[in-house]
């Protein structure tokens, strides 16, 4: 299968579409070497298929509410990222709760995206497109967000590209 080149510029790395070509050559961002195709796991094609801020920016919304930096989100640090948009402590536990698939009482970093992804999949008012929104009231949050943040959102859909 074939795809033009005009296929519209991914947001982290994450095309909408299952494959996708390498930049072309003059590219800033082709690097050395031949170009190559790109299968993405079905993850990495749910996600950019929504083309969703709250789906795309979900491992930095993880990450900037895993203040405590164990990798994992207890109840407390969950329902405070929620609160930001004025989801309860019973709608955020319910939440946690369909999220949390390990039933351990933390949810992972996979745990929360996949459950984003299925909450933005079934829910045309995703709190969680409000929450990633929210990262963009002004442009102080914004710049602080996208400084901290970054870093965590690219590697996180570039593990899931290589995880193909």
């Amino acid at each position: 299968m074939q795809i033009s080149t005009s296929v519209p510029t991914p947001i982290y790395g994450v095309p909408r579409i299952t494959k996708v070509p390498a930049p072309p050559s003059d590219s800033p961002a082709s690097g050395s070497g031949p170009a190559t195709s790109v299968t993405l796991s079905s993850k990495a094609q749910s996600a950019y298929g929504v083309r969703s801020f709250g789906v795309v920016w979900a491992p930095g919304m993880f990450d900037a509410a895993d203040t405590d930096k164990s990798n994992g989100l207890n109840i407390s640090e969950f329902a405070t990222e929620l609160g930001r948009v004025g989801v309860d402590a019973d709608e955020a536990k319910k939440l946690f709760d369909s999220f949390d698939k390990s039933k351990d009482g933390t949810v992972s970093m996979d745990e929360f995206v996949d459950g984003v992804i299925a909450d933005n999949a079934t829910n045309t008012n995703s709190s969680f497109q409000s929450l990633a929104l929210s990262y963009m009231s002004d442009d102080t949050t914004m710049k602080s967000f996208m400084t901290n943040e970054s870093p965590t959102i690219d590697q996180y859909w570039n593990k899931v590209r290589a995880e193909g």
